[in-house]
């Protein structure tokens, strides 16, 4: 019987476990940073979805910044950093600044991983990462706009 508990808490704990890695692709990445030390401030709005049926994605977790200089600092400086590990890069320019930043991350365990970064001084900042098991998302999204 003991034995029985023991195993059921075991397998309990690695499915609990692998839920938490397969939907904490943030981790590993730099970003995190922006949404641990900004997710709940006054100036900034951040959104977790997961697993909701109505989208495309599995995952997903956004910040919008407003009027935080530090917050938008550390956002470029992480978006930048994880730039190391992407697989793909688009960038839009204007006034010889990135202003649109797509990071394609490639596949961890069964999704695909995003980046979108949207930096604007005088607005707000926008800073998206999606897990989907599609990897063309982004032709998804733009195509439902």
């Amino acid at each position: 019987m003991k034995r029985k508990i023991f195993l059921f808490f075991l397998f309990s704990y690695a499915v609990l476990v692998n839920a938490q890695t397969y939907h904490s692709g943030t981790d590993s990445l730099n970003i995190n940073q922006v949404f641990e030390t900004y997710g709940k401030s006054e100036d900034c709005t951040m959104i977790e979805i997961q697993n909701d049926d109505d989208y495309e994605f599995s995952y997903y977790k956004s910040i919008v910044v407003s009027n935080n200089p530090k917050a938008v600092a550390l956002a470029k400086a992480c978006v930048e950093k994880d730039k190391q590990q992407a697989q793909s890069i688009k960038e839009v320019y204007t006034g010889g600044e990135p202003r649109t930043i797509y990071l394609n991350l490639g596949k961890k365990g069964a999704v695909y991983r995003f980046i979108l970064f949207n930096y604007n001084k005088a607005e707000k900042t926008t800073l998206i990462y999606l897990e989907s098991d599609k990897k063309d998302i982004l032709k998804i999204i733009l195509k439902s706009k």
